[in-house]
C-alpha cells in the first residue's frame, strides 16, 4: 500500500488526526513523546511534564488530539503501534490540537451533540481514544468539546467521528 492513500486511518472518508473545519484557525502545538510507546494520530494525549505528552494513565490534563504526521514515514517499530496504528514515535516532537474540528477515533457509539470524553484507563475502552460518557469513571470530560458527526467503534475495532474542540 502507497503512504499517500491512507487507507489504513481512515473511516467513512475522514483521516484520523487530520483537521476537518477550521473554526478559529488554531495551530496545533508540538510537545515531545514522552511515552514508551507510539503516539497515534487521531487519540488523545495528556501532559506528563512540561513541554511533554503520553497516553493516559488515568485522568489528567487533556493535551489535545494527536494530529496527522505528515513528514514521518511510515514503519513497524518505528510509527507503527502494536496495533497498526500511525503516530509519533517516542522521544518524537508530536503536534496536538485542541481547538477547531479534528477526526479522532471513538471506541464506542457517538452521535452529533454529544459530550465528549477521552478513555484514560483500559477497562472496556481503548485508551486514548473517545467516547460520549464516563465510561464508569474511565473517561474524562473534555470540556468544551462536542461531536459534530458520529460514528460507531467499538474498543477492537475503533471508528472516527468528527470533534468540535472549540464549541
Amino acid at each position: 500500500m502507497a503512504f499517500t492513500d491512507y487507507n489504513d486511518i481512515t473511516d467513512g472518508g475522514f483521516v484520523a488526526g487530520a483537521m476537518h473545519t477550521a473554526i478559529v484557525g488554531a495551530t496545533p502545538v508540538t510537545y515531545i513523546n514522552d511515552d514508551t510507546v507510539v503516539l497515534p494520530a487521531g487519540f488523545g494525549a495528556v501532559i506528563s511534564a512540561e513541554g511533554k505528552v503520553t497516553l493516559p494513565s488515568g485522568a489528567g490534563t487533556f493535551a489535545g488530539v494527536l494530529t496527522l504526521p505528515q513528514t514521518l514515514e511510515k514503519r513497524t517499530g518505528y510509527s507503527l503501534d502494536a496495533d497498526g496504528f500511525f503516530g509519533y514515535p517516542a522521544d518524537y516532537e508530536a503536534a496536538l490540537a485542541n481547538d477547531d474540528w479534528y477526526a479522532v477515533y471513538v471506541d464506542d457509539t457517538v452521535v452529533a451533540g454529544d459530550s465528549v470524553y477521552l478513555n484514560h484507563t483500559a477497562s472496556t475502552s481503548k485508551v486514548g481514544t473517545f467516547r460520549n460518557d464516563a465510561n464508569s469513571s474511565n473517561a474524562q470530560l473534555i470540556s468544551g468539546a462536542r461531536f459534530e458527526i458520529g460514528a460507531v467503534g467499538t474498543p477492537t475495532t475503533p471508528a472516527i467521528a468528527i470533534v468540535n474542540f472549540s464549541a
